[in-house]
């Protein structure tokens, strides 16, 4: 990084002429019976030093990619796990979604290694609490992974049927590995829509956001929406859904406007997106895609820093995981 401060961070074109004039050496010692190798060598020395140098050096310093990011982004040699569980199956990053249909919701979660995808979901006991709650009802879900930018992980999604608008319900995420490795979230409380929202009697509580970011700048965010996800159901209570208007949490970087987007033969048969929630659409995000048919459908390829997308979704699970989340993809997806 110092070497690139010095020739990149501060205009220094003395500097960068000699590295370009090192790099040209170097391709005549390379092929000094080959001027056409010769010369394709020369001129991609010196678009390492007009473009490609540049923008690495932009990248590193003003997106947060540390030395794995670079490496696993721009190099393609190293690998991102979705987080250091032991086991490899303890669910984290969990996140509601509408999906067209009020009696459903969506979850999705990720963990580090495969197993099998299911919710298990009951009323919420009489005084609020999830814990012990009895959860009869279950549904298995399936799994998608990608492994472009280094990640790993896997990303499952379930969903929730038959439920009563307007009612309280406990939940819980996880599954058994191959070995018999069982990994369970916490059970965790969330709220349908009521059928009469948006009228005068119940309006529809409705939280906005944009441009949030995984570090620090959006902590007073994260704690005041986390504060709303920790009120009581009902009218002037927890919101219905929470709405991010895109840039979420910055884990691109220019060269996320080269991904091409997912196709669409790759999508569950019968899935057209009719909204969005976390992780899956037009930019190499981890954008969800939803539609009455297929819920959550699988992330597509990230091109960016994958382990910016897990380190947000850490932080909003206290949100995301009561209030159905519901994403626009912006240009820093």
């Amino acid at each position: 990084m110092t070497e690139l401060a010095t020739l990149f961070g501060g205009g220094n074109a003395t500097a960068v002429t000699a590295w370009v004039k090192g790099l040209q050496a170097q391709c005549a010692a390379a092929y000094p019976t080959n001027p056409a190798d010769g010369a394709l060598c020369d001129a991609v020395a010196q678009l390492e030093a007009s473009e490609l140098m540049p923008f690495l050096y932009k990248q590193v310093t003003t997106l947060a990619y540390d030395a794995l990011g670079v490496c696993s982004v721009f190099i393609a040699v190293c690998t991102q796990p979705a987080n250091t569980d032991p086991t490899g199956v303890a669910p984290e990053q969990v996140h509601l979604a509408l999906t067209g249909d009020l009696s459903q919701m969506s979850v999705a979660w990720v963990t580090l290694n495969a197993s099998a995808s299911v919710v298990q979901w009951g009323p919420q006991p009489a005084g609020g609490s999830c814990a012990g709650a009895p959860l009869p009802s279950s549904a298995a879900g399936f799994d998608r992974t990608y492994t472009q930018g280094g990640w790993l992980g896997v990303v499952h999604v379930a969903t929730m049927t038959g439920l009563a608008r307007g009612a309280d319900y406990c939940y819980r995420v996880g599954g058994v590995n191959s070995a018999g490795v069982e990994g369970w979230s916490a059970p965790i409380g969330f709220s349908t829509v009521p059928a009469d929202a948006g009228s005068a009697a119940s309006p529809l509580r409705l939280i906005q956001t944009g441009d949030m970011g995984y570090a620090h700048n959006s902590d007073t965010t994260v704690a005041s929406l986390t504060a709303l996800a920790q009120l009581a159901p009902g009218a002037g209570g927890r919101p219905h859904v929470w709405l991010h208007t895109g840039d979420t949490s910055y884990d691109d970087g220019a060269s996320c406007r080269t991904a091409v987007r997912r196709s669409a033969a790759a999508w569950p048969a019968g899935a057209l997106a009719s909204a969005i929630s976390f992780r899956q659409l037009s930019r190499p995000s981890r954008v969800h895609a939803r539609s009455p048919a297929a819920p959550h459908p699988p992330r597509t390829p990230a091109a960016g820093y994958a382990n910016h997308f897990d380190m947000f979704m850490r932080k909003v699970q206290p949100i995301a995981s009561v209030i159905p989340m519901l994403v626009v993809p912006g240009n820093h997806e």
